[in-house]
C-alpha cells in the first residue's frame, strides 16, 4: 500500500528539523497516528536526510578523502590567539 502522506519529503524535513530521527519510528507512529506503511515511508525519508547530513565517516576521521573534516591543529587556534 502506498503512503498517504501528501508531501513525504517536506514532512520528513520538518520532522528532522524538529529533532525526529528514523529510529523514532514507534514514537512517530503513536504521536501522529501513522499507519505502518506511512511510518515506514517516513522513516525511510528521515534516514535519507540523516545520511545526507551525517554521512558515514571514513575509517580515518582525519582523512580528507570523501569528507571536509580536518584535524584541528595549533595553527587553527593560533588565529584566535590560542596556543
Amino acid at each position: 500500500m502506498a503512503s498517504t502522506i501528501k508531501d513525504l519529503s517536506s514532512s520528513a524535513a520538518a520532522l528532522y528539523d524538529g529533532g525526529w530521527r528514523a529510529s523514532d519510528k514507534d514514537e512517530l507512529t503513536k504521536e501522529y497516528a501513522l499507519s505502518s506503511d506511512d511510518a515506514e515511508d517516513l522513516c525511510a525519508a528521515l534516514r535519507e536526510l540523516e545520511d545526507a547530513h551525517y554521512p558515514i565517516p571514513p575509517s580515518n576521521p582525519y582523512s580528507l578523502k570523501g569528507t571536509e573534516r580536518i584535524a584541528p591543529t595549533t595553527q587553527h587556534f593560533s588565529q584566535w590567539g590560542i596556543s
